[in-house]
């Protein structure tokens, strides 16, 4: 990298300076990424493809799709109208979609059941 560095120095301030923001960037990227790979993401899918049992995201909170129905109205548009349960406090919501808009589809969600097992004498108080 400094050959390209001597380089730019010879050729243009300017092209220096983008020189040296890239290599600076590099350097933060590989040190720490602004991504990691624990996130959890769902995946973008299209709204006719939502069924009974989906989980997705919309507007920072978790729904499941309890009913979903495809509703095409004369020579408008087609609409999904799905029926959503929160699943935090079980509110219900009913929203419309169009039939190729995006939704964030929670695929990593799981329902399981743990039983935890301690000793007693490992608690603190």
């Amino acid at each position: 990298m400094k050959k390209g560095v001597q380089l730019a120095k010879r050729l243009s301030p300017s092209l220096s300076t983008i020189l040296n923001l890239n290599a600076s960037t590099h350097s933060l990227l590989s040190s720490s990424p602004w991504w990691s790979a624990s996130q959890h993401r769902g995946v973008k899918v299209n709204a006719i493809h939502l069924r009974p049992g989906n989980v997705i995201e919309k507007s920072g909170r978790v729904y499941q799709i309890v009913e979903s129905e495809h509703k095409q109205r004369g020579r408008g548009g087609a609409l999904m109208q799905v029926e959503l349960r929160d699943v935090d406090n079980g509110n219900k919501v009913s929203l419309r979609f169009g039939p190729e808009e995006p939704v964030e589809s929670l695929r990593h969600l799981t329902n399981c059941k743990y039983h935890w097992t301690y000793s007693a004498s490992l608690l603190l108080t």
